[in-house]
């Protein structure tokens, strides 16, 4: 007996083809986000795009960092720049989330959290991405998240922000300190979600 595939059923093969067929480089997708406004289009891994559908965001980049530093180069600088101007052009703000990773993977659920030093590059680089979103919009609500560390058993339990967004991640398949295979890779990045009211 022939069984044949409804439509729905073959488009959603077609779509998982498409996003997971053979290539050497990074898989990465041109998302529109799902928004009571027109969203700008950007470039993100298929991990970012999933966190920040989500998240309900708007507007998603996904900036790297040179190792061990904590202040974006002036490349990163005058995109990043453009990026909040073309967000705070299209209207109000309702608020940012800044999710920042050291320069190793996210902890393995038996690690718990990274070494001290590493925990400050993340932390850091959080404080400096505020920093700038501040100096362009002071009265910006913005929530920070560090990728050095687990959310923690009781953060899970009453489905704070953070565990929300680090499951989310864990989910959509980044890679942790003990994965056999750590791609693709968001040590020493950062993505941030901009969600508008």
């Amino acid at each position: 007996m022939i069984r044949f595939c409804s439509f729905p059923t073959i488009l959603t093969l077609f779509l998982v083809y498409a996003l997971v067929g053979c290539s050497s480089s990074p898989k990465e997708a041109e998302i529109q986000l799902p928004a009571k406004h027109k969203s700008i289009t950007a470039t993100v891994g298929i991990e970012t795009s999933q966190v920040a559908a989500e998240q309900n965001a708007d507007f998603v980049i996904e900036l790297v960092f040179r190792k061990k530093d904590v202040e974006l180069s002036k490349e990163n600088q005058v995109r990043f720049r453009d990026f909040l101007f073309r967000a705070f052009k299209k209207g109000e703000v309702s608020e940012i989330k800044v999710i920042s990773w050291a320069d190793v993977e996210y902890p393995s659920s038996s690690q718990k959290k990274l070494p001290g030093d590493q925990q400050k590059i993340s932390n850091d680089r959080n404080k400096s991405l505020k920093s700038f979103i501040l100096g362009m919009k002071q009265e910006t609500k913005v929530e920070t998240f560090s990728m050095a560390e687990r959310a923690n058993s009781l953060k899970e339990f009453i489905g704070t922000s953070e565990a929300r967004v680090k499951n989310s991640l864990e989910l959509a398949g980044i890679p942790t300190t003990e994965s056999p295979i750590q791609f693709p890779s968001k040590a020493s990045k950062s993505i941030i979600l901009i969600m508008m009211k």
